[in-house]
């Protein structure tokens, strides 16, 4: 896939991304903009696992900037330069202040919105939502940048997905990113050979242990088995107990919905918020690229 020429030719993209293989298609989009200033909104996911998951698969982080809008209410966040926490997905004007102030400053080359599937589970008056959306988009198109919006491919017939192929420039559907499911299905083929391969060696070692060892005694036959089954079941445990810590690690937990519902938009007064907000994203912006300023 090449985001880079999509986004030449149109200013914003929506992202449909299959559920199996979100994550994937997430990262990708990140690698592969590197190069860029991205003001990364996130609304299901928090800014913490997301700079893990991103440095664990070799991504730098250091041209990211999260606006993170469940950190605040789910876990005990660290103060991070790079970090502007919202109190809640719902909380649609904090949103709004947050990334227009991103985009007046002129630092990011680009909105990465993830996701508008989140913005769906909420029942908000007036098709909120929608209008959040459609002003989101133009004030991108405004600042002459760049925007990616995502969504799950399961939520193309909801009302919000299907009125901002309205505003959008273009619809990348899941079959874009059939190269980070190829990959991922690489990967589990080379894990099943390897594993398969593995246990077809056993029996082999364990004849070829029998046959050099027909002048021993039987008791002692059985019991360098029994010693090399042993060995080879407490390395399969080994094994797993490795791999299921390394998934935990690289692993990118969504806060689910119903927790998601339960966050609740914090009251707080346009001014003082948009100073703030401004004088976050200044300051890091002039830590992490002082040439620049």
């Amino acid at each position: 896939m090449n985001l880079e020429q999509e986004l030449c030719k149109n200013e914003i993209l929506l992202s449909v991304f299959s559920q199996d293989y979100y994550n994937a298609s997430l990262l990708g989009v990140v690698k592969e903009l590197k190069h860029k200033k991205i003001c990364y909104v996130t609304l299901n996911k928090t800014s913490a696992g997301l700079e893990k998951y991103f440095h664990f698969h070799q991504v730098n982080t250091n041209n990211l900037f999260f606006i993170d809008a469940v950190s605040k209410s789910v876990t005990n966040s660290p103060h991070q330069d790079n970090v502007l926490l919202i109190s809640s997905p719902a909380a649609l004007t904090e949103l709004s202040i947050a990334i227009t102030e991103a985009l007046k400053l002129g630092v990011f080359d680009l909105v990465l919105f993830d996701s508008l599937s989140t913005l769906n589970i909420y029942s908000l008056k007036g098709r909120a939502t929608e209008k959040f959306t459609y002003q989101l988009i133009n004030k991108i198109k405004s600042k002459q940048k760049q925007g990616i919006f995502t969504c799950l491919e399961g939520d193309l017939e909801t009302s919000l997905v299907k009125n901002s192929f309205m505003y959008v420039d273009k619809v990348l559907h899941p079959s874009f990113f059939t190269a980070y499911r190829n990959k991922k299905r690489k990967n589990l083929a080379l894990a099943a050979i390897s594993a398969l391969l593995l246990l077809m060696a056993v029996p082999v070692f364990f004849t070829s242990s029998s046959l050099t060892g027909m002048v021993t005694l039987n008791t002692l036959d059985s019991s360098r088995n029994l010693l090399y089954l042993g060995g080879f079941f407490s390395f399969v445990v080994i094994f797993f107990i490795i791999g299921a810590t390394v998934y935990k690690k690289i692993s990118l937990r969504l806060i689910s919905d119903e927790d998601l519902k339960n966050i609740k938009p914090g009251k707080s007064e346009a001014d003082k918020i948009r100073k703030s907000f401004r004088n976050k994203i200044l300051s890091w912006f002039k830590k992490t690229h002082q040439a620049e300023v």
